[in-house]
């Protein structure tokens, strides 16, 4: 469940970096980032951020639960914030497979 909520944690920080006008058209691949789409994104990526919380509240407990997402939003970040950096079209590529693997692993 910790893949899980880490999963979670990088697609919501890739959603947020992606819904922003800078990174967007390098990441989404495209030469001009088409303004409706950020809102959506940005949205979206809170809205997994928020559900990370929850997954690691309910792998760790309340009393532990949020110190450890704070953690996992430190990990989630590194990769997607070194991604940006070398090769912004290919910082969406782990999202898919690490949310599969988590959701499998989890026992969903």
């Amino acid at each position: 469940m910790t893949l899980l909520a880490f999963a979670l944690t990088y697609g919501g920080w890739w959603a947020l970096a992606a819904g922003m006008a800078r990174h967007g058209g390098p990441m989404l691949g495209r030469g001009a980032f088409p303004a409706v789409l950020a809102p959506v994104l940005r949205a979206t990526g809170g809205g997994l951020l928020v559900l990370s919380f929850f997954t690691a509240a309910g792998e760790y407990g309340w009393d532990i639960g949020p110190v450890a997402w704070c953690g996992l939003g430190s990990v989630g970040a590194v990769p997607l914030v070194l991604m940006l950096a070398w090769r912004p079209a290919l910082a969406a590529l782990p999202v898919a497979p690490l949310l599969a693997i988590g959701w499998w692993l989890s026992g969903f």
